[in-house]
Order: C-alpha cells, then structure tokens, then sequence
C-alpha cells in the first residue's frame, strides 16, 4: 500500500509515462485485494489465513477493467476518466502479484 501510495505523490514530478499513467493501476489491485482480506479479518474476528482463489481474483480484475475501463470513460464524465488497454494488463499483473504474494505466505 505505501508503494501506492509513493506513487501517487511522486506522479506530478515524475517524468515516465508508465509512473504517470500505469504503476498505480500495477499496484491497485494488490492494494484492493489485500484490504479486503484484511477487512474481511476484522469482520469475521478471525486472524486464520484467508486465501483468494485465482477466479476470485480474476473475478474482481474483471469487474474493476469494466468499471474503470468502460463504464467511467464511457458514462461518467468521459474527460476526466479514459480507457485504456495497457491499464487492464496492469490490472492482470497486479492480479498475479498478489496471488503470488499471497501463495508465498501460505
């Protein structure tokens, strides 16, 4: 979550297209998900490990893609939000990462 949160304040000064425009969304999903699992803890007042399958994780990658990537752009105020192909992947990405993460733990 810091490294996203680093990233958002370093965007304004930051020269690279992909800091600008893609490491957020890398790094959003991961953020998502782990906060998730984490509020879904403290809900459930149980500290046993919580593991997200694949599909689930695709599942919310999906959902996010078509909210962000379709209907924001499309539907809600289409100059402030934009669709873009290359962000779905970061999504995909960050989807990976965080299984990955996620498997390493357990």
């Amino acid at each position: 979550m810091s490294l996203y949160v680093l990233t958002r304040l370093i965007r304004p000064v930051v020269d690279s297209e992909f800091i600008k425009y893609h490491l957020t969304d890398l790094f959003f999903i991961p953020v998502l998900l782990s906060a998730s699992v984490l509020l879904t803890k403290i809900i459930k007042r149980d500290n046993k490990l919580l593991y997200l399958k694949p599909l689930d994780i695709g599942i919310v990658i999906f959902f996010v893609s078509i909210y962000f990537e379709w209907y924001l752009p499309n539907f809600n105020n289409p100059n402030q939000y934009t669709s873009d192909y290359i962000d779905i992947i970061m999504y995909f990405v960050g989807g990976l990462i965080f299984w990955f993460i996620q498997k390493t733990k357990n």
